[in-house]
């Protein structure tokens, strides 16, 4: 009898409406409550036009699925932060956060456009 195996089929993989690029950025996670607590920090380690990836530096992050969230950063090339509405979508190894932008203007879609132009896909 052949042993199991427990780690997942290699090639499985998410399906994403949109392509996702390596990026080191910080970001702040606010969390859409009343009593305005503080941010969450964390670095952003992939994006696209549909979301990213992050991770949360704070233990614990008190993040659920399908919280709502704004995520706050900024591109190395632009003055000004972005500030996303984004919802959890998943959490991965503890503290690697999958979000899903909401409500992006195509101004801000641009933006996030012009700073995936060369990176790399992941």
């Amino acid at each position: 009898m052949a042993a199991s195996n427990p780690l997942p089929d290699p090639k499985w993989k998410i399906v994403r409406s949109f392509p996702r690029f390596a990026i080191d950025l910080e970001t702040s996670v606010h969390v859409s409550a009343s009593g305005d607590p503080p941010a969450i920090n964390g670095r952003m380690v992939d994006i696209g036009l549909g979301g990213a990836c992050i991770v949360i530096t704070a233990e614990p992050s008190g993040l659920g699925p399908r919280q709502k969230v704004v995520l706050e950063f900024r591109f190395p090339m632009s003055l000004a932060p972005l500030k996303l509405r984004a919802a959890v979508r998943h959490c991965h190894h503890v503290n690697h956060y999958g979000f899903q932008f909401l409500d992006v203007q195509a101004e801000e879609r641009e933006k996030i456009r012009r700073a995936c132009a060369g990176l790399k896909i992941v």
